[in-house]
């Protein structure tokens, strides 16, 4: 199978995935969170009960175009 390709300018990418810092400097991978932004009176985001998956990317490795899917459940 070929290696895909960059969308933009056509050169290989490679695969990867976006990480998030959270408190405790605690690393994880970002999530893509179904839904309009809602927030409790103080501040974080209501996400129990929606629907999460997991960011993965490829980056370009000439033009450095970052192209991003969210395909599974996160756990």
């Amino acid at each position: 199978m070929a290696e895909p390709r960059c969308t933009k300018c056509g050169a290989i990418t490679k695969e990867g995935v976006l990480l998030d810092r959270r408190q405790g400097h605690r690393t994880e991978v970002a999530c893509w969170v179904e839904g309009p932004v809602e927030r409790w009176w103080w501040g974080s985001p209501k996400l129990r009960g929606r629907p999460r998956y997991e960011i993965s990317l490829r980056r370009c490795t000439r033009c450095g175009f970052l192209e991003a899917w969210a395909t599974d459940p996160a756990p």
